[in-house]
Formats: structure tokens, sequence, C-alpha cells
């Protein structure tokens, strides 16, 4: 292993809501895609993302946790900011900021990094207590933790300042029904000025702006998109050099693409199956529609799709389903449309991360049924093949390598 490089380190987050686990820095060896263990930091940070900046050597990290340190219960969860030695790949405490709800879920920058946008999942516990009717009478109302997303700004030294805005996202549904909001993933249009945001809970992709004089969200023309409702938006990866939106949905064994427009604006493209035993229609008819819902067969409804990656120049997307323990490997054809080239039982329990390595040869997904981070190599069409390498960590749940 050449030792000063980069590509020398990778860090993986450990999620477990009964018992934090913190951030795992570990050696890389590029030439095998082999992961060795060192340090592990911040014990008590349940990581939901990590994210480097390029302006500063900094890794970003979101604690999904439903209770802040500084309260007994409660108080939701945290964004942090590590200083990251390149040479030595040591990660330095710099600084962090509360989230003002539960479950930290996901971080993203912007393309100055002046800012960071963080999504909150929100808690799924109701809390009892006495309102007034529009007749002026005490009545009992549930409120559910918010979920939302957050505007930060971005220090000179690159740590993370305090929230600019907050956008709450509002619950739907009828008392004896009610559906919360779950933001759960967000991400910067390579193409564009706007962020998109997944929200599982209410099946819809939003996508925002940073209005930079007011320092506000504001959303993009014709959101949200409201997708089949069912289908948990939850991870969504962006083409690098196309107008192209790929979305994973928790709930149906399905991946969807859409094409979008400068100022923001979605357009469907289609819904492809995970699966291969039950892969896309090859007639025109047998097509999913824009107005079909799409369905699943028996072991399909065992798949949760979660995480999801794509390649740097984009001809490949990947993603994980537990229940079924696969991978399935995507070609992303000309216009946005998706061909399902393999679908992997690839040896781990529980895939909930992975990441493309940086020289596009391998793919690492953490595991935390098996609690192991698997090295699959990555063939010049896409699919993929195990090599026998894997790597035992606490519960390993998001890779990050050093940019």
């Amino acid at each position: 292993m050449n030792k000063n490089t980069n590509e020398n380190h990778v860090y993986i987050g450990n999620w477990n809501m009964r018992e934090a686990c913190g951030i795992s820095i570990c050696a890389y060896d590029p030439a095998t895609g082999a992961v060795f263990p060192g340090e592990t930091i911040a014990p008590d940070v349940i990581v939901g993302v990590g994210v480097f900046g390029r302006k500063h050597p900094v890794y970003y990290c979101a604690d999904e946790s439903m209770r802040h340190p500084d309260f007994r219960e409660g108080g939701g969860g945290r964004v942090l900011a590590f200083v990251c030695d390149r040479e030595s790949g040591a990660l330095t405490y710099l600084n962090e900021q509360p989230a003002c709800a539960a479950g930290t879920s996901y971080l993203a920058l912007d393309r100055e990094e002046q800012y960071l946008v963080a999504t909150t999942f929100g808690s799924g516990t109701p809390v009892t207590r006495p309102a007034k009717n529009e007749n002026g009478e005490y009545v009992p109302e549930t409120v559910y933790g918010a979920s939302t997303t957050n505007l930060y700004r971005i220090n000179e030294d690159g740590s993370i300042g305090k929230l600019c805005d907050v956008i709450v996202h509002p619950m739907e549904g009828t008392r004896t029904r009610p559906v919360q909001p779950h933001m759960h993933s967000v991400s910067l249009a390579p193409l564009g000025d706007f962020f998109a945001v997944c929200d599982m809970g209410t099946d819809k992709v939003y996508t925002f702006r940073i209005n930079h004089e007011t320092e506000k969200l504001e959303a993009c023309p014709g959101s949200p998109f409201q997708s089949e409702a069912g289908m948990g938006c939850r991870y969504h990866a962006f083409h690098p050099t196309q107008p192209y939106l790929i979305v994973n949905n928790e709930h149906r064994p399905y991946l969807t693409s859409f094409r979008y427009e400068p100022d923001g604006r979605l357009i469907r493209i289609g819904d492809y199956r995970i699966l291969q035993e039950a892969a896309e229609p090859k007639t025109e008819d047998e097509k999913v529609t824009e107005t079909e819902t799409p369905t699943k067969t028996a072991r399909e409804g065992m798949a949760k799709q979660s995480g999801m990656a794509m390649t740097a120049d984009g001809q490949y997307v990947y993603t994980l389903a537990r229940g079924t323990n696969t991978v399935s490997a995507f070609r992303v054809e000309e216009g946005g449309e998706l061909t399902l080239v393999q679908s992997l039982p690839y040896g781990g329990d529980m895939p909930k991360g992975c990441s493309v390595s940086p020289d596009g040869r391998f793919l690492l997904v953490a595991s935390r049924g098996s609690k192991d981070v698997i090295t699959l190599a990555i063939r010049e069409d896409g699919t993929l093949s195990e090599t026998g390498i894997s790597t035992t960590l606490p519960s390993p749940a998001v890779v990050t390598f050093l940019l």
C-alpha cells in the first residue's frame, strides 16, 4: 500500500439505535479493496451519514440519535464536524450544532461549501396534550416529533455555524390515520442550483434552493413531486453529467428515475424492478405507466431497499435491499431509463450503506446484521463479483472515502 494518498483511508459510520458505536477510521488498500480497522472515535454518535468537504478537510457527520446528550430524554440529533489529517487519516473534533429534531438522517454541502443542508427523520412516538378546538373547548391533541430540512452556515474554518432556517414538514392524513413525514436524504444537483430531499413517510421528493440574501430554503417550481402511495422514497443519486435523478424506495422493490429541469422541476421517467426474476418488462404494453401503481411478488415484498451508490461516470447505479440481502446493479441508459444487469446475493446480512471506491474498481457494502464491510469487485460491464474480502466492525452502516 502507498501510505500517502487520500485513497488509503475510508471512514465507516456505525449505526445502532440501541447502542451508539461511533466512527471507525480505517486503512484502505486500493489494490485489493481491503479495509483494515483502526481507531473508532465519537462512540456516542449514531452515524446517519458522513460527507467530506473539498474546500476544507472536514468530515461532516449526522448523529441520528433521538436524544441529545445535553438532555435526559429527547432533544433530538446533531450535526458534527471533524478536521481530517490527510496524512494520517485521523479525525479531530471541531464543533457541533443541534438538529432541533430527532434522527438527523442526511447531510449535503452547497457547491461553494458556504452552507450545509441536513434532514431529520423525526420521532414516531406521539405525545398527547390539551388543546382548544374552534369552539374554545378543550380536546385531546396528538403531536408527533417534527421531521425537518435544516440550513446551517459553514464558517471560514469549516466549522458548522448556527441554524439559518428550518422547514418543518407537515403531518398528513386524519386523526385516526395520521401520516408522518420522514425526511431521509438530501443531495445537491450537479447541473442545477438546488437540492433534492426524499420524504419516506409521505412518498414525496422535494426540491429546494438556497436564497443567499435571506439565508432561507425556498421550494422549487413543482415541488414536491408526489410519488405512488406506499413507495417510501428513501435515498437518491444524481447523475454526474446528465439531468437524471434516481430514487430508491424502501417499501416497493423499484428504482424510480426522473429527469429534472434547471429550475428543479422533476419529470418521472419510470419505475424499474430491482430483482431479476421480476425484471423490467420487455414490451411497451407491459411497462409500468405513470398512472399504474407498481406491484410486487411475495419475494419482492421481503426486499427493503436501503443504501445506494452511483459510479463516478454515471454509467451504473447500485441499490441495496434488506430481507433479500441483495445488491442490484443497473445500467443508466441514454434518456435516463434503467436496465437491470444483476441482482446479487452478496453474502452479508442487513445491508445499510455502500460506496464506490475512488478508482471505480470496488463497491464497499456495510452490513449491520453481519457486522462487516464486504468488498465487491466492479466489472467493466457494471456487474459485481465477490472478492472474498470482508472486515468486521461494530455496526457498519455508512462508507465514506476521503475526497
